[in-house]
């Protein structure tokens, strides 16, 4: 995850073109620069919403837009 460059690990529970909700292991602000890898995706984006689900938080994440090559 950017910023600090914390790595979490991270259950996908959903996925589009232009986001992603995960199941993290604790809470973040909505506004909170992101970048994922999951072998198969790489992308950056921001954090829009923040839930928690039991003993894990759900996050969604809209992905950035493409630049432009």
């Amino acid at each position: 995850m950017a910023g600090g460059q914390e790595r979490l690990a991270a259950e996908v529970y959903d996925i589009s073109r232009s986001g992603i909700s995960l199941l993290v292991e604790r809470a973040f602000d909505p506004g909170t620069r992101v970048q994922i890898d999951t072998g198969h995706l790489a992308a950056e984006g921001v954090v829009v919403h923040c839930s928690a689900q039991g003993n894990q938080h759900q996050i969604g994440i809209a992905f950035d837009p493409p630049t432009a090559a």
